[in-house]
């Protein structure tokens, strides 16, 4: 069992249909394609919510939401050694493959390496698969985002 966790706002957190994905996209996914990012620890989805606010209003009103994904899920573990160069900035190809793994409803999700983080991870979670009814969402929580942060956005 798998335990991964998102943070966002509170209109929003309880979300798990991957509408935000959807109209946004992501690093992990384009426009129109739906998923639900995650990270393997509470602490880095901080961070990745950190990093992408673009103003103190976006990390304020936040709530937290948990997955526990059991094994029979099966996810895809993207294999960092095998990214192109400079993946990180690329977010055509990370588009690209995410799109690959995404329309293959075959896996719950796929964990991807954390670009905040090196050797940590992020999960992006397909509530298009069949498996993703074997993911567990857990009850959202509010979440304060410390003053401290608060100063530097």
């Amino acid at each position: 069992m798998m335990l991964v966790h998102r943070i966002g706002h509170v209109a929003f957190i309880d979300d798990t249909e991957g509408i935000g994905a959807k109209k946004f996209g992501g690093r992990w996914n384009p426009v129109g394609i739906a998923c639900l990012y995650c990270s393997e620890h509470l602490s880095l989805a901080v961070l990745e919510k950190f990093v992408h606010a673009q103003g103190r209003n976006d990390m304020l009103q936040l709530a937290t939401r948990s997955f526990a994904i059991p094994a029979a899920a099966q996810l895809y573990k993207v294999d960092t050694a095998r990214l192109t160069k400079g993946w990180e900035n690329d977010f055509a190809y990370t588009q690209w493959l995410g799109q690959q793994i995404l329309e293959d409803t075959a896996y719950a999700g796929f964990i991807v390496p954390s670009v905040i983080v090196p050797g940590e991870h992020n999960v992006v979670l397909n509530p298009l698969s069949p498996l993703f009814k074997k993911v567990e969402s857990q009850p959202s929580a509010l979440f304060a985002m410390d003053s401290r942060l608060l100063a530097h956005v």
